[in-house]
């Protein structure tokens, strides 16, 4: 069931056709907002230097400014646009894990749109492990939004219609996959803190095996907290 609020049908895309993507790409970088396959649930995409198009994201999600939107990323080489001060084992966990689901928490670059960025001024970003999304990503040029397109506090989805049904706002268009997209956890979210890997969220990347790919100590977030409070 549409939400009161929803507008009138979005634009429907399909990835299998060329054109629908490099139309998506094109939409996007004219500051719409479209529902969009990514590697575990649809995301709400946006051109991270159209602020008009973030406020958007916000408003469709009813989520707080306060809760930083995480960033997808064409490829590696993008990081420049994010953030000026990647680690040497920041580079290591790309080089392990994207494309993919995990989410690497940067300092971020100055000039970002506060809602990337939050209190902490730092951006979380990835590489998605979806080749329809990637395809988008190369054809626009820039790293987009991608946080679940769903309302904040609800659950998302892995059907595109269904997920923009959810919005307080209809999006611009739907890129849809056939016939949906993976689901499962969510992207492990992480930091870095000198040679430590904090874990902010666990999702597709469990601990073990973030400890057995670095070789690095691994720690989550509120375990960390708690020895912290100990001392």
């Amino acid at each position: 069931m549409s939400h009161p609020n929803a507008s009138t049908q979005p634009l429907v895309l399909n990835v299998e056709r060329a054109e629908d993507v490099v139309r998506a790409a094109t939409m996007l970088r004219d500051g719409r907002v479209l529902v969009v396959p990514t590697d575990t649930v649809y995301g709400l995409a946006a051109d991270i230097f159209r602020p008009g198009a973030i406020g958007r994201v916000l408003e469709m999600k009813e989520r707080a400014s306060d809760s930083p939107l995480p960033v997808l990323l064409g490829s590696a080489a993008d990081l420049p646009l994010l953030s000026n001060r990647v680690p040497r084992l920041a580079w290591r966990i790309i080089e392990l894990f994207w494309p993919g689901a995990l989410t690497l928490t940067l300092p971020a670059r100055s000039g970002l749109h506060p809602a990337l960025t939050g209190v902490g001024n730092t951006v979380a970003c990835r590489v998605p492990a979806s080749h329809s999304c990637l395809e988008m990503l190369e054809s626009l040029g820039t790293p987009v939004t991608g946080t679940s397109a769903n309302r904040s506090g609800f659950p998302a989805s892995r059907l595109g219609l269904e997920a923009a049904e959810t919005l307080t706002t209809g999006p611009d268009a739907v890129l849809l996959d056939d016939p949906h997209v993976p689901g499962g956890p969510p992207s492990t979210v992480v930091e870095l803190r000198d040679s430590l890997i904090v874990v902010l969220r666990e999702g597709s990347v469990g601990v073990e095996e973030l400890r057995r790919e670095t070789g690095e100590r691994v720690v989550l977030a509120k375990a960390l907290e708690d020895l912290t409070e100990r001392r």
